[in-house]
């Protein structure tokens, strides 16, 4: 039986559940208004990206387009609205990782976000108790796509051992990133696939206690 110390999970997709519809259809539904969706995209091509990275600030290079979008409040609202249709926490993921940490496990939190949505996530749900740490895409300055999130991330873990390093995500470029600098890589598509993992590595989930 395999023993991982550190498991590095995804957030969207995985820790927080994947909302139905995406924030642009979301908000055409909700205002019953007319949305420009090719500008919405441009903008999620273009400028959110550099958010991501901490290139940019949201709230400045959101602000010129919310009169585009048709937004009749304010920036700060406009965020809030945002975020708080993309923060469900997945209770079975909670569960396996209060588990994991029980047994000595280090379980931590890898995700593609600006930092005013990773403040709302770690404020919302509490992810600051529920993991050993977060390390987000707008702190270190690169996306997991990227090989350098991976080696800031293994400067932070203490430069375990690659083989004691376990990363699950639902994104395919994020998978490719970590396997090539040396974790074990695991594609997430349903939380059935996950729990089997759990219960095959970890003998304390191959029955509840």
């Amino acid at each position: 039986m395999v023993r991982k110390q550190i498991i590095i999970l995804d957030a969207d997709g995985l820790v927080v559940k994947k909302p139905n519809k995406r924030f642009s259809e979301r908000y055409a539904r909700d205002f019953k208004v007319e949305v420009p969706m090719d500008k919405i995209r441009l903008f999620f091509e273009n400028e959110f990206p550099l958010c991501l990275e901490g290139k940019a600030d949201l709230k400045k290079v959101v602000a010129p387009h919310i009169l585009e979008w048709n937004w009749p409040k304010s920036t700060d609202e406009l965020l809030n609205y945002w975020f708080s249709g993309d923060s469900e926490l997945d209770i079975r993921f909670k569960d396996a990782i209060i588990r994991l940490r029980k047994q000595g496990k280090l379980c931590y939190l890898a995700t593609n976000n600006e930092k005013y949505r990773t403040e709302y996530l770690v404020r919302k749900l509490q992810l600051s108790e529920l993991f050993d740490g977060i390390f987000s895409s707008c702190y270190l300055g690169a996306q997991k796509s990227k090989r350098v999130f991976f080696e800031l991330v293994h400067e932070k873990l203490g430069r375990p051992a690659k083989t004691d390093v376990v990363f699950w995500d639902d994104d395919r470029d994020n998978i490719n990133a970590a396997t090539a600098f040396g974790y074990e890589s695991h594609f997430y598509t349903d939380f059935t696939e996950f729990e089997n993992w759990l219960k095959l590595n970890f003998k304390e989930f191959s029955s509840r206690q």
